[in-house]
């Protein structure tokens, strides 16, 4: 049950110069890594220069490569000290500085472009899907790399430790999440590939639902012809992609669903046990026993420190193509038995005032419910206290019964003004679009508020939440950073 992929050495290359405009996102920020890694020199600039300056600290001495320039000082510099400006999709592709770049003979390249260098030499192994590519990228990159493998990392998150593991410099393989905004895995040719599901999604993007399923065929197409595809066949939509693209897969699926019908092999899961409350894990949740079983009806069991039927499928993938790649199924179990989960995805942020904190990126209807359902049956009986920003008025707007239905899980629900990505929408229609969300939620029985601004939520919570709660934040934008308020909070209040 294995591909083979063949090992490459990456050529010595010439020290590239490199400009890295949006640098604070996550893609470029992973982007810089690899490029450190390799030796490059590295300048980063964002249009958030609160932001910028904590990257430039975080960065630390031992990164001295890495150099930081204010965004309104773009129009006086040099070009010619630059052999590469790459940007992320987010900054626009006509800014006057481009002009100049091109006048000094930069070569201008987006993200997808530059990674897709980065990824050239060595086999890639290709996480896609409308949900969980963090944790599942994650998950398999922690077992290989836990199995002795050389194996590089270009993950849209960090892991929940106090210290990231080191990146593997001149990495064999590589573990990349590949993301399918504006076609951006179609730069990627994988030797395996992991589709954890398809869902609308990105609706700034893809014009209807068959354009979606018809970029994420073309990516499969990309597979190599030796290599793998690991998909959720519970997803009727990544199974349709499966089948245009015409590569081996091999399905993974919830046990006695009947989803792996028309897979020659597949791998079933099914949940044996939830730990005790007691017993959490440095998760700050319960972790799960997994039981994983092979369509040649070997089986084993699966110890998870992260909780959730969406983690059982994420880590089902995980091993699945970990076996896929040669590791033995116990000596993939082993490496996962102590994952540490992912940051931003129900992430334990500590406690205050008895209740408990969380924050998780969920910021789709479907993540959004995955995660409310998951504490729910960690927490029986406590109550729930969400804060959500929608992230975009287009994904709102196209989603927004979706939505309600997944919200209504909370017991009380606070929901900040659309996050304006990628869009002219204005201000009062992002505050118009959650306050119609907040009605669609009442009028299911739910119990929402709209909060104009996210700095007034932690004093909101300052007299809403009660010993016992479970305050969980979502969203793809600053949702995290109402943690950085309350923990100033208890400072002030400590030092008072």
């Amino acid at each position: 049950m294995s591909v083979s992929v063949p090992i490459h050495q990456s050529p010595a290359t010439a020290t590239a110069r490199c400009l890295l405009l949006g640098i604070c996102g996550a893609g470029m920020n992973n982007l810089c890594q690899l490029l450190l890694n390799r030796g490059q020199q590295v300048t980063g600039s964002d249009t958030d220069s609160t932001r910028l300056q904590a990257f430039a600290i975080a960065a630390g001495s031992s990164q001295r490569q890495l150099a930081t320039v204010d965004w309104t000082r773009l129009q006086s510099l040099d070009f010619r000290n630059y052999s590469h400006v790459i940007r992320s999709l987010a900054v626009p592709a006509d800014l006057p500085i481009f002009r100049a770049a091109v006048q000094a003979d930069c070569r201008i390249q987006t993200l997808p472009e530059a990674l897709a260098d980065c990824c050239r030499d060595v086999p890639r192994f290709c996480v896609a899907g409308t949900h969980g590519k963090t944790t599942t990228s994650g998950m398999l990159w922690w077992l290989l790399q836990h199995n002795g493998r050389r194996t590089g990392r270009y993950i849209g998150g960090d892991f929940q430790l106090p210290r990231q593991p080191d990146h593997a410099i001149g990495p064999a393989e590589m573990v990349v999440e590949s993301c399918e905004y504006r076609d951006s895995f179609l730069t990627l040719s994988p030797d395996l590939a992991i589709l954890t599901g398809i869902e609308p999604d990105h609706l700034d993007w893809f014009a209807d639902p068959l354009s979606m399923l018809g970029s994420y065929t073309r990516f499969l197409s990309g597979v190599s012809d030796r290599g793998v595809v690991i998909v959720n066949a519970d997803c009727s939509t990544a199974c349709a992609a499966v089948r245009g693209a015409n590569r081996r897969a091999v399905a993974v699926v919830p046990r006695h669903s009947g989803s792996g019908a028309g897979f020659a092999e597949f791998w079933e899961y099914s949940l044996i046990s939830s730990r005790s409350l007691s017993a959490r894990t440095v998760t700050g949740l319960p972790g799960q026993q997994v039981l994983l079983r092979h369509s040649s009806g070997e089986e084993l069991l699966l110890d998870l420190t992260v909780p959730g039927r969406h983690n059982m499928l994420n880590a089902a993938m995980a091993l699945a193509a970990g076996c896929e790649l040669g590791l033995s199924p116990f000596a993939a179990a082993r490496a996962l038995a102590d994952f540490p989960g992912m940051q931003r995805r129900l992430e334990f942020r500590g406690t205050w005032r008895g209740a408990d904190l969380f924050d998780d990126y969920a910021h789709h209807p479907t993540a959004v419910s995955a995660v409310l359902s998951t504490l729910a049956s960690c927490f029986p009986g406590r109550r729930v206290i969400g804060v959500f920003e929608p992230h975009q008025c287009s994904r709102l707007r196209g989603l927004m019964a979706e939505f309600s239905e997944s919200l209504r899980l909370a017991d009380e629900l606070y929901v900040l003004p659309a996050l304006r990505i990628r869009e002219s929408a204005s201000t009062e229609e992002a505050t118009a679009l959650s306050g119609e969300l907040v009605q669609l939620i009442r009028n299911l029985g739910g119990r929402a508020k709209l909060v104009s601004d996210l700095d007034r939520v932690a004093g909101i919570l300052d007299d809403a939440v009660r010993p016992g709660d479970i305050v969980i934040t979502m969203g793809a934008g600053r949702t995290n950073t109402i943690h950085d308020q309350i923990n100033r909070r208890i400072q002030r209040d400590s030092a008072a």
